[in-house]
C-alpha cells in the first residue's frame, strides 16, 4: 500500500482481511497436516489451547472485518446511515418489548397479591407476612 489513494478505509479492512486469512492459513494448516499424517492429536495439550486461541482469533477477526467491510459497502451504496434503523431495531424495540412484557407481569403480580389478601382476609389472617419475616424487616 505505498500509493496514499488506495490508503481508504475499504482498502484497509480489505488488507486486514487478507491479513488475516494469511496468518490463519499459516497457523492452523502445520498442525492439520501433522494430525492428518499420524491420525490423531500429537502435540500435546497446551499446544491444543494454543491452537485453539490461534483459529479463534483469526477467525474472529476474519469475520469481523467482513461485518465492517459489509457496513462499509451498504453505507456507500445506500447512501444513507444504518444507524437509525439498526438504533430501533437493536435499542428501541426490544426495550419497547421489554416494558410491553413487564407491564403484563405486574399487572399478574397484582393480581396475585389481591387474591393472596382476600384469601387471608376470609382465613382470618391480619398479615401475609410471617412473624419471622417481620423481625428481619
Amino acid at each position: 500500500m505505498n500509493t496514499k489513494s488506495l490508503r481508504t478505509p475499504a482498502n484497509l479492512l480489505v488488507v486486514n482481511l487478507a491479513i488475516s486469512d494469511f496468518f490463519m492459513m499459516l497457523t492452523m494448516t502445520p498442525p492439520l497436516l501433522v494430525n492428518a499424517y499420524w491420525g490423531t492429536w500429537i502435540l500435546g495439550a497446551f499446544f491444543c489451547e494454543v491452537y485453539a486461541f490461534l483459529g479463534s482469533f483469526f477467525g474472529c477477526v476474519s469475520i469481523w472485518s467482513m461485518v465492517f467491510i459489509t457496513a462499509d459497502r451498504y453505507n456507500v451504496i445506500v447512501k444513507e446511515s444504518y444507524l437509525y434503523v439498526y438504533s430501533v431495531w437493536v435499542y428501541l424495540f426490544p426495550l419497547a418489548y421489554i416494558i410491553y412484557s413487564y407491564t403484563f407481569i405486574v399487572k399478574a403480580v397484582a393480581a396475585h397479591e389481591k387474591g393472596m389478601r382476600e384469601q387471608a382476609k376470609k382465613m382470618g389472617v391480619k398479615s401475609l407476612r410471617s412473624e419471622e419475616a417481620r423481625r428481619l424487616c
